[in-house]
C-alpha cells in the first residue's frame, strides 16, 4: 500500500503558478524599457535631467508586480478560508485550481456513498464443529481488525460471552489484501495451525473446501444525502463508481444513486490501475472521493483527492488533497463552485492589473501628464493592487447555489 502511494505521490502533477513564470520575462523587459526611455530622451532628445528621472522612475514604478505578487496567493488563501467556513479542509491552493477543472468524479462505495450497520444473523458450522468454536476462531482473527463487519462479529461473539473476548501472544495474524486473514498458532517459531478467514478466492487459493452460500448477506444503505448530490454532480460531471463488492450489489447503487459507470470487484492495485486509466483518457482533473485504508492509492493519484473527515481512515485523510468535515457529499459541488469563482476573481486581477500597469506605462512613455505622471505611477502601484485585494475579498462572501 505504501508503495502505491509513493508511486502516485511522484506522478501527482505540479501546478506551476503563473506570476512565476510571468516574472522571468516581465522584469527585464520593464528594465530594458525603462533604460532606452532614459537614454533616448536624455541623449536623443536632450530632455533636462529633471524631466528624464521622472519618466524612468515613473515607469518602475508603475512596473511594479505588487497587484500580481499579492492578489494571486491572496485570492487562493481566500477561496480556502471560505471553503474551511463550509468545513471543507484544502491542503494548498494548487488544488483550488484543479477542483475549478473538474471533468470526472469518481467514488469509492462503502462507507463513502453507502453506510450500514452490519450484524451477525447466521452462523453456518460443518465437520462436527460448533457454533460457538466458529464464532470464537473468526472474532480472534479479527481481534485487531476496525472494519464495520469484523466489529459486527467481535460484538456477535461478546454477546454470548459477556464481553469477554481476548487474544493471547500465540496468535499471528497475517492480513491478506483484498483476500482475508491467515491465523497462524504459534509455539516459539513453530506454526502449530493455520485458520483462514476471508472470501472465496482465499479457500481456492489454499485448496480449502467450501460450501456455496445462496442467500444474500449483505444490505445496502443509501442515504439522501448521497443520491441527491451524486445525481447533482451527474448533471454537471461524469461520474465512476468503484468497488471491491459484487457485481449485484454494485449495479443496485449504481442504479440508486445515478452513477453514469461502474466497476465491481476491484482489489486495491486494481482500483489504482483502473483510476490511472480514467486519468490518462480524461481532459480535465480528475477527482477521486473515498474513506479507507485502501483508498490512500488512489487518492494520492488523482488530480484531487477527497476523503470523508468524520468516518475516514487517518491514512486516507492524510494521502488526501481535500477533507470534507461532516462526510457530506454536497460539499464536493460546493468546493467545484467556490474553486471556479476563485478562479474566475484571480483572472479578472490580473487582467484589470495588466492592462491599467500598460495603459499608465505608455502614457508615462509618451509623457503625456508631465511632472503629474507620478501621481498616477504610484495609483498604478499602490492603488491598483488595494483594488485588486479588496476584490479578492469577495471569494469570502461567495455565495453557494443549491
Amino acid at each position: 500500500m505504501l508503495k502505491l502511494v509513493d508511486e502516485a505521490s511522484a506522478k501527482k502533477a505540479k501546478t506551476e503558478r503563473f506570476i512565476t513564470k510571468f516574472a522571468k520575462v516581465y522584469t527585464p523587459i520593464v528594465l530594458i524599457i525603462a533604460f532606452l526611455v532614459g537614454l533616448i530622451k536624455g541623449l536623443a532628445l536632450s530632455e533636462d535631467l529633471v524631466t528624464v528621472l521622472n519618466d524612468v522612475f515613473s515607469i518602475l514604478v508603475i512596473s511594479c508586480p505588487c497587484a500580481l505578487v499579492i492578489s494571486i496567493p491572496l485570492g487562493y488563501f481566500a477561496g480556502i478560508g471560505r471553503l474551511s467556513s463550509l468545513g471543507i479542509l484544502v491542503k494548498g491552493g494548487n488544488f483550488l485550481e484543479f477542483l475549478s477543472k473538474m471533468e470526472t468524479v469518481v467514488f469509492d462505495k462503502t462507507g463513502t456513498i453507502t453506510k450500514g450497520n452490519f450484524k451477525v444473523v447466521e452462523v453456518n458450522v460443518y465437520n462436527n464443529h460448533t457454533e460457538e468454536e466458529v464464532l470464537e476462531k473468526i472474532a480472534k482473527a479479527e481481534y485487531y481488525s476496525t472494519h464495520p463487519i469484523a466489529e459486527s462479529i467481535k460484538s456477535a461473539y461478546n454477546d454470548k460471552n459477556n464481553n469477554n473476548l481476548n487474544i493471547d501472544a500465540t496468535y499471528n495474524i497475517e492480513e491478506l489484501s483484498g483476500l482475508g486473514l491467515n491465523v497462524k498458532k504459534m509455539s516459539g517459531d513453530k506454526v502449530i495451525s493455520n485458520i483462514f478467514v476471508g472470501n472465496k478466492e482465499l479457500m481456492k487459493r489454499y485448496n480449502i473446501s467450501m460450501i456455496s452460500q445462496n442467500e444474500v448477506g449483505t444490505v445496502v444503505h443509501l442515504a439522501e444525502t448521497s443520491v441527491g448530490a451524486i445525481r447533482k454532480l451527474n448533471k454537471k460531471y461524469k461520474t465512476v463508481m468503484m468497488s471491491g463488492d459484487g457485481e449485484d450489489i454494485c449495479k443496485l447503487v449504481a442504479t440508486e444513486a445515478g452513477i453514469s459507470e461502474y466497476k465491481s470487484q476491484l482489489l486495491p492495485k486494481m482500483k489504482y490501475e483502473y483510476l490511472k486509466g480514467i486519468i490518462d483518457g480524461a481532459k480535465g482533473s480528475v477527482c477521486y472521493v473515498g474513506d479507507g485504508i485502501n483508498d490512500a492509492p488512489v487518492l494520492r493519484l488523482s488530480d484531487v483527492g477527497v476523503a470523508m473527515g468524520g468516518i475516514g481512515s487517518d491514512s486516507a485523510k492524510e494521502a488526501a488533497d481535500v477533507v470534507i468535515m461532516n462526510d457530506d457529499l454536497n460539499k464536493i459541488d460546493e468546493a467545484i463552485q467556490v474553486s471556479k469563482f476563485t478562479k474566475f476573481i484571480i483572472i479578472e486581477n490580473i487582467i484589470f492589473a495588466l492592462s491599467f500597469k500598460v495603459t499608465a506605462l505608455i502614457l508615462s512613455i509618451l509623457n503625456v501628464l508631465g511632472s503629474y505622471m507620478m501621481i498616477l505611477a504610484v495609483f498604478a502601484d499602490v492603488g491598483v493592487c488595494l483594488l485588486a485585494i479588496l476584490n479578492s475579498l469577495r471569494i469570502l462572501k461567495k455565495r453557494i447555489k443549491s
